[in-house]
């Protein structure tokens, strides 16, 4: 199959890569492979092809075919005939403080330990407290999950212990709870089309794994998710990037980029969009349904953003074309991601062609995790209402931390959820974060939620910490952008040698 991705801008990022005395294939390598370590370019980025790199270098096509030839060995990049040479995936960013690399989903601190992931590096220098992570969407549990789970304990686990536990589709009393939430929400659902899986991130893994697989072609918004992204990249499929307006995806775009290609499915996220936190008017979703059902094509709408569990702002997208929309939930946002409890709604054949898949992983979800879930769900307006005003709190938090602080920075408040997408006034995104994490806080660069990696002049910053903690993390952010400034006239290696 025809790659539908344009190759990167590569050029701009080989400032200086033929200044030493090594041969020049050598060198173009080591200057290729610097910029996957550094995680200036993500798994599954495409690079240009051998002829259009010579002739943009201005040097012999046998050197960037012998350079290739190096970077293939060393398992950089992987070429495939009719798909050309993209970064290979697995290949780690060689330093703590990447962008890629500088996100994690926990905060060591909070556990006793100040170390990163990467032997004898830190994440911050000493002096400075715990790192701030503004890279986490999502809300910590709150005194209803303990409740919920003390019940289930007390009044399910012997049920729960009298069975094997092997359930590759799910605990039933959720898929039935799963069922009548759609139900209720427009979306008529049976048991046999819910699957339950290791939150939304496995449901995302599963479908490009089932539906697209290893070079095959995923629509994808542009920004978007970026644990979507990172499904893409694992699985070695392509993305076809279609921009996102103020009312979410572009129909006009989708609809040009769908006359001359044929994508496994469309992957769109239209109520608090992430990163931009925009909502799908319900028009957009019709029009959006009416094309998919024109087009034949799948439309796979992610829903975890939303930070209710039984109350809908708008219809779901698969109300208005079930058939042809594979609808993704989890509880992560409005309930707890401790749980890891997610699920998908499609027809029932292809439900149990996933849930053989998923077999292969982990033969079915926890049932402790899942039975708690249902008792979730049976106060989903309780936990709905909390995650709306902690999210509302955040938000305004964020809001007033940025006018104060970055006042220079632009950005639309959110419509809702727990993200805000920032540009910035000039100077490189990726610089930006990590220097941010020198200075204590994690940010993501635009690049990361971006299938071209674009948007250099971007940051998402997500406002799930906790109030406080929330306004310190924005302040050291504008320590950082102070430091980092591209109206000051140091270079990379002295704006990344920034300590506090």
């Amino acid at each position: 199959m025809l790659d539908t991705n344009q190759a990167i801008g590569l050029v701009p990022l080989l400032r200086g890569w033929a200044d030493g005395s090594a041969p020049l294939n050598q060198q173009l390598a080591d200057a290729i492979g610097r910029l996957v370590r550094q995680g200036d370019l993500l798994p599954g980025a495409r690079l240009p092809s051998e002829r259009d790199l010579s002739d943009q270098l201005g040097i012999s096509r046998t050197t960037v075919v012998s350079a290739y030839e190096r970077l293939r060995a060393d398992g950089i990049i992987r070429s495939r005939r009719g798909s050309g040479s993209r970064v290979a995936p697995g290949v780690e960013p060689s330093s703590a403080i990447s962008w890629v690399g500088a996100v994690p989903s926990f905060m060591p601190g909070r556990l006793g330990s100040r170390e990163t992931s990467v032997p004898g590096e830190r994440l911050v220098p000493s002096g400075i407290d715990e790192p701030i992570a503004l890279t986490i969407g999502a809300l910590r549990a709150w005194s209803g999950v303990r409740e919920i789970i003390e019940a289930t304990v007390a009044n399910d686990l012997d049920e729960l212990l009298d069975d094997y536990g092997y359930m590759p589709f799910g605990l039933p009393a959720l898929r039935v709870a799963v069922a009548q939430m759609l139900t209720q929400s427009g979306v008529p659902t049976s048991m046999d089309q819910v699957l339950i899986t290791g939150g939304g991130q496995q449901a995302i893994h599963l479908l490009v794994d089932q539906l697209a697989g290893p070079d095959g072609v995923v629509a994808i918004e542009d920004p978007t998710y970026i644990g979507a992204l990172d499904a893409i990249r694992a699985v070695g499929a392509c993305t076809v990037p279609v921009p996102v307006g103020p009312d979410g995806i572009r129909i006009d775009a989708l609809t040009r980029a769908l006359g001359s290609m044929s994508p496994a499915f469309l992957y769109v996220v239209p109520t608090f969009h992430n990163p931009t936190g925009v909502v799908m008017p319900e028009a957009n979703r019709r029009a959006l349904a009416e094309l998919a059902i024109r087009r034949d094509l799948i439309v796979v709408e992610d829903l975890a953003p939303e930070t209710t569990v039984s109350r809908r702002m708008l219809p779901p997208i698969a109300t208005y074309a079930p058939d042809q929309v594979i609808t993704i939930g989890s509880l992560s946002k409005g309930g707890w991601g401790g749980l890891r409890i997610g699920w998908m709604r499609a027809e029932p054949r292809l439900i149990t062609r996933l849930a053989a898949r998923k077999a292969t992983f982990d033969h079915g979800s926890p049932t402790l995790p899942q039975a708690v879930a249902v008792r979730m769900l049976a106060r989903g307006d309780e936990f709905g209402e909390r995650a709306e005003r902690e999210s509302k709190l955040r938000r305004d938090v964020a809001a007033a931390a940025l006018r104060e602080y970055l006042p220079d920075w632009r950005w639309t408040m959110p419509q809702g959820g727990l993200s805000f997408w920032v540009t910035l006034p000039d100077g490189d995104a990726v610089t930006v974060s990590r220097v941010a994490a020198e200075h204590g806080v994690l940010v993501r660069p635009g690049p990361a939620a971006s299938p071209q990696g674009g948007f250099r002049d971007h940051l998402r910053i997500a406002v799930g910490e906790e109030p406080e903690r929330l306004e310190e993390g924005i302040r050291r952010l504008a320590r950082a952008w102070q430091a980092c400034s591209p109206r000051s006239e140091r270079g990379m290696e002295s704006v990344l040698s920034v300590s506090v």
